[in-house]
């Protein structure tokens, strides 16, 4: 499934695109588990200069996923800035759909916790290679982050596959009750 949205994204960056909404929500799963990028409502053309800014006005804005870069007030959205929301889909999927940084609202307190140092704790049915490529995709200076290419190779290279989780019934259960009809 990783594997799709990292073709998706390798695809947009040929185009010259930047989606700036990757998010488990933004992804459909179509006929054998083959995943589709999906809600272009915020992507952007990078034009020639390879960025995008952001023009804050009342465009509501997935904050949470964003790369560093894109929550400064002269937001730069890059193919990298991408990449920073995969390594967080990659991290709401290991925590079974969990929103990432609970409690954590407003631009200015997520961008100062990220500069901090501030990343996404491991997900408890996560490996610590799995959690490694997330902190790849997390690196504060995006010239730093893996791109889609990179992210997928190594997601294909994993002989486990990548997100195959080995979840006891009982913990889906206590996460997702299934109350009878």
């Amino acid at each position: 499934m990783m594997v799709g949205v990292c073709c998706g994204l390798e695809h947009l960056a040929s185009e010259r695109l930047v989606h700036r909404d990757i998010a488990a929500r933004n992804i459909l799963i179509c006929g054998k588990g083959t995943a589709k990028i999906a809600d272009f409502g915020l992507a952007r053309d990078t034009y020639a200069v390879g960025y995008h800014r952001q023009e804050r006005g009342n465009e509501l804005l997935p904050l949470k996923w964003m790369a560093p870069e894109g929550l400064k007030n002269e937001a730069m959205f890059t193919h990298k800035s991408d990449v920073w929301s995969l390594g967080v889909l990659l991290w709401e999927v290991a925590q079974l759909g969990r929103t990432p940084f609970p409690g954590m609202d407003g631009a200015d307190r997520i961008y100062d916790a990220l500069r901090n140092h501030f990343r996404l704790p491991m997900p408890q049915l996560c490996t610590e290679e799995r959690y490694q490529l997330m902190l790849k995709c997390w690196k504060f200076n995006e010239k730093r982050r893996p791109d889609a290419t990179t992210v997928r190779k190594q997601l294909e290279a994993d002989p486990n596959g990548f997100f195959y989780i080995n979840v006891p019934t009982a913990a889906i259960e206590a996460w997702a009750p299934v109350t009878p009809v």
